[in-house]
């Protein structure tokens, strides 16, 4: 839609032809400048709205890290779930759930914090014996 109503604002007009103002609503599409040359400059992305990626989880990581109760943080309308000291969470408030019920409501590991590989190697390394190698990976 956006770029129909840029188009017909750059495009020739034809002789005679009616024109029908569109109004567009900064709410329903991005904001966008005219640059130098008539090319469309976008405007950065705020920082606070970036989603960091979501963690590659190893499947061993996964089966370790579906039986653990650990807590993880998560913010209201984000997708992501955190470690306490993950650097993206900052000062942003957060809620602290077990790992498995997070992963039951559709959070998904941040690839951050990596709260499935740090949680798994914890609860390896807290297996392991004195005196016996701990589990492979």
């Amino acid at each position: 839609m956006l770029d129909w109503w840029l188009r017909r604002r750059s495009g020739p007009r034809a002789a005679g032809a009616a024109v029908v103002d569109h109004q567009v609503s900064g709410g329903d599409h991005p904001a966008v400048s005219e640059g130098a040359g008539g090319e469309t400059a976008k405007s950065p992305p705020d920082q606070a709205l970036l989603e960091p990626a979501e963690e590659d989880v190893d499947a061993a990581d996964a089966l370790v890290v579906s039986e653990l109760t650990d807590e993880v943080r998560v913010l209201d309308e984000r997708p992501r779930y955190h470690l306490a000291e993950c650097s993206w969470l900052a000062a942003r408030p957060s809620l602290g759930l077990p790992i498995g019920e997070a992963r039951r409501l559709g959070f998904t590991p941040c690839a951050v914090c990596r709260p499935d590989a740090s949680l798994a190697a914890r609860e390896r390394a807290g297996r392991a014996e004195p005196g016996q190698p701990a589990e492979p990976a």
